[in-house]
This record gives C-alpha cells, structure tokens and sequence, in this order.
C-alpha cells in the first residue's frame, strides 16, 4: 500500500508509576482481557485489540476489516516515557514501526509511517493493569501486631509478629511471654523481647517514610538497642525519642549509659547530659530540638545552621516545627506567673493555662499561621498569630489543629466541663453532638471518626456519614484530598474502604496512598503478604 499513514492512537493508559519501574522478583500483574476498538484509517475500516503486559511491555494487533488479515503490535515503554511498537505481518516480518510518548494524564500518543500520506487514528482506552505485589511470611508469629509498606524505588514492606513461648512459672502464655520478629521484605530480625515502631501523631512508623531507611527500637535480656537498616546501636540502659525527618536524611535518638545521656544523629554522638527527656527532628531535617534538664532547669536547644538555647524555664514542653522548619515554637511555664508560647525568639503571655503535653500549638505547612489554645478567667480562646477566637466554655485538650496552608482550624469542644457529649468546631460551623470524636486530619478537609451512644463507630467525611462499624480507624486523604481511605472492623474481620469502594474481608490490612495519589492496599492471604494497586 503506496501510502504514509500517520497513525495517532491515543490510549488512555492506566501506566505503572514510575517509581515501581525497577524490577523485582516477586511483581506480579493480575491478567487483564484485550479491548477490541472499531475505527477507521481514512476509508479503510480497521479492528484494533491492545493491551499493556508487565512493567514496560505494550501488545496487541490490528487489521484492516476488508482484508481481514491481523497484524501484530508488540513494543516498549523507554526511558523519559518515550515508546516504540513494532509491526509485524503473518510471517513475522516487520512492516511497521510506531513511535511515540507518554503525556501528561497517561496518555500514549504515537506516529506510523509508511511511504508519503498522512491520516488519523482513532482513540482506545486500555483495560486496568492490577499491580499485585507479594512476599512470603518468613518470621515465625503466631499473630500479627503491626504492619506497613513503603515505596521510593521499590515496594519495601514491613512486619512485626509475635510467637507464643512459656516460662515455668507462668499461667498465662499470652499475656506474659511473647518473642518478637520484624520482617522487612525477604529478611527477618528477632527474637526479641519487644519492639518498638516509631510512633507520629496515630501512625507506626519502621520505614522513615517513603525512604530506604529503616528503623526500630527493641529490648532483649533487659538491656534496650536502637535498629536502623542492618546497624544494631547499643546495648543501652535506656533508649527513647527515635525520631526521623520526613525525607529520612536525618534520623536520631536518645540513650542512657553509665547513669549520662546522650543524643545520636545519624552516626555522630551530639551530646551529654544530665538528663534529656525529649528530641524532635524538623520534617526537612535541616533542624534538631531536644529538651534538657540542669540544675534542676529544663532548656530547649535548636540546632541547624546554628544553635540557640532557651531557658531556664520550670516546665517546657515538646518543640514544634512547620513541615519547612522555618519556625519552631514551645509552650514552657513560670510558676510564680503563668504559662507562656515560645515561637522563635518572640514569647507570648502569661496565660492561666496551655495544655502542654503535647503542646495545643499548632502551625501551617510554610510557617506563616500557627496557633493555640489557652485559658484565661475561666474561659477558652484560640489564638492565630494575632488575632483571638472566643470565648469558648471547654475545649478538649490537645484537639486543636491549623489545616495545612492555614486557612482554617478546628477543635473539639464541650458545651460545660463536666458535659458528656462533645461537638467540633470547623471555622465557625459545628457539627454533633457525640459521645466520642476524634478528628483525625487537618482542618481543611473536614474527617474526623466518632461513636455514638451505642458504641457504634462512624467516619464523617463532610456531609457524607459511613458506618455503624464495630470499630474504624481515622480516615486518610491522598495528597490532593481527591481520594480518602479507611480501615473498619466488622464480625472480627478488617476491611478498607477507598473512596467508594471496598475491599475485604482480612484478617489484617493496611493501605497508603503515593505521592501520585494512586491507592495501594496490603494485607494477609495465607502464607503471604500481598500488595496491590487499586482504583
């Protein structure tokens, strides 16, 4: 056929996120069926089948309907999203050959030709390529206590199981002997006598976030370690406050030896003290916060570029900083004359009272809002930067949240103290009354989880209700809010719920969202953990 086609298929992809494209053994992708398309080049009626295969592989075959005679299509996803598909005929000869790109919203764009005309193509969706992921259970366990996954490069997952043993003189194998086990990927540490993940706000941490590092506290024979990647630190006589910075370049810890404390970061020891009760890494991890004892004083140092030490104070609490660290701010109390907020170098105060463990401040993603809650003549008040919310007859302790850009804020409150029922305040909205409530994300995408008088759980998204379930977990949101998740608990089984769909029964389950806002889940089949992507 004289002729040059330019053939621009349009497929809507559903593309593997490129942070999965290296290769490992145990990727596994569920089988899809091939879409057949109806369309035509110029005059010339065509029926087309593709479809994705693998990590990086595109498949399938077209023909034009007079003569009836299929032609095959098989090619590859290159670097920087470029793509070739090849062309061959019943006897495997190539006639063909497309190139082409992946663009902006998955779509696949590509060029054919031959000789010298140009005409279009029609457009074709592919099937979903489910992404399953799955590792064998190597550690020994007679139940699961905690589970994760992380992603950077890689799928890496995380696993923390115990197994029953016996001591002579107990009654109780359960509750008093348990041996402990990590597994992350295809390597199991333990036993150990506990273990300890790495806690923020209500979520376990062993990876440091979507990082390759990895890290535990665990106590075997009476002596405590600190794991990270395959360093064990210690013996110690004490180890507490792991904590790491979002991207995990920085991570650090306390200890107690030989009766002195001591601060390590990264693979340096910083300090020695008489007593170090808290450490907090900026989520940049361009700075380091730890409060310290002296003489009976307790100081607040930050560290980055350069070092500043607050004090003496009679009580201080735990730092805070903004995701960009660009401020810091503490709540610490004079006896003689009240409560006070640190936020860099300007103090606010005395107030009668801050709840201070942890600390009711709170600050926006960039630093430019942050806020608190006080008390002041018997009444409540929220303060944001300088201006002042209220009064307000109770609120609840450590509920008060800034949404991350700061442009709202909420807490929960009670109409009198001694009020049994509870009620949020999103801005200037209420919404309640209920027995228990927990708001479980920042201020403005409006989540939280609560129970009523019959001790059924629920999750409030907005406007929209979901339950009764026997028990739920705060829901989660993707990155750009346009995809939420939960776990929920009914009949003594776990089931995920993304968005409006599903998933389940399990005996034990998680689920992230990426960077992307694409949604994976994992969970517990047999003999194996298995790691999925799902719509």
């Amino acid at each position: 056929m004289n002729k040059k086609h330019l053939i621009s298929i349009v497929l809507s992809l559903i593309i593997l996120p490129l942070f999965l494209i290296p290769y490992f053994d145990n990727l596994i992708f569920a089988q899809t069926t091939t879409s057949q398309y109806k369309g035509k080049i110029g005059n010339y009626p065509i029926t087309i089948e593709v479809y994705k295969e693998g990590k990086d592989q595109i498949k399938g075959r077209y023909m034009y309907d007079k003569v009836g005679k299929w032609l095959r299509l098989e090619g590859k996803i290159l670097k920087n999203n470029r793509v070739i598909i090849y062309e061959y005929d019943e006897n495997n000869k190539n006639t063909g050959r497309f190139i082409g790109k992946i663009e902006k919203g998955n779509v696949l764009k590509i060029e054919k030709h031959i000789n010298n005309k140009t005409k279009k193509y029609l457009n074709v969706r592919l099937p979903k390529i489910v992404l399953e992921v799955k590792f064998k259970l190597l550690l020994p366990h007679d139940y699961i206590t905690n589970m994760g996954f992380s992603y950077n490069t890689n799928i890496n997952f995380w696993l923390v199981g115990a197994k029953k043993c016996s001591f002579s003189n107990s009654n109780n194998i359960d509750e008093y002997c348990k041996k402990y086990y990590v597994q992350i990927n295809n390597k199991v540490y333990g036993p150990y006598d506990d273990v300890e993940p790495v806690i923020k706000g209500t979520k376990f941490y062993i990876f440091f976030n979507n990082t390759s590092t990895y890290g535990w506290k665990f106590r075997k024979d009476n002596q405590e370690y600190i794991q990270i990647n395959d360093q064990t630190y210690g013996p110690y006589d004490k180890a507490f406050a792991l904590d790491f910075s979002e991207n995990g370049s920085r991570y650090g810890w306390v200890f107690l030896k030989n009766s002195r404390y001591y601060i390590q970061l990264n693979d340096k020891l910083f300090a020695d003290y008489d007593y170090i009760r808290d450490l907090v890494i900026s989520p940049d991890g361009s700075k380091t916060a730890w409060v310290y004892e002296y003489n009976k004083k307790y100081y607040v140092a930050i560290v980055g570029q350069t070092t500043r030490v607050y004090g003496p104070y009679d009580w201080v609490s735990k730092p805070v900083f903004p995701k960009n660290a660009s401020k810091y701010g503490f709540v610490f109390q004079d006896y003689t004359k009240g409560d006070f907020v640190q936020i860099n170098d300007e103090t606010y105060g005395p107030y009668h009272y801050i709840p201070a463990t942890p600390p009711d401040l709170s600050f926006s993603d960039d630093g430019s809002k942050y806020g608190w809650v006080f008390k002041s003549k018997g009444k409540w008040y929220i303060k944001i930067n300088e201006k002042e919310y209220g009064p307000y007859n109770y609120i609840e302790k450590h509920t008060f949240k800034l949404s991350s850009d700061g442009s709202s804020f909420a807490f929960i409150f009670k109409y009198s103290e001694d009020f049994n029922y509870y009620y949020i305040q999103i801005n200037d909205q209420s919404f309640g009354p209920y027995l228990v409530i927990n708001l479980c994300n920042d201020a403005s995408k409006y989540g939280w989880w609560y129970m009523d008088s019959q001790g059924k759980e629920y999750i409030r998204i907005k406007d929209e209700i979901y339950g009764p379930y026997d028990g739920a977990i705060c829901p989660t949101f993707s990155n750009d809010s346009s995809n939420l998740g939960f776990i929920f608990r009914k009949d003594d089984k776990k089931y995920i719920q993304i968005n409006d769909k599903i998933y389940g029964p399990y005996d034990y389950a998680t689920f992230t969202f990426t960077k992307d806002n694409k949604a994976y889940i994992a969970y517990i089949s047999g003999n194996e953990l298995v790691i999925e992507e799902v719509e």
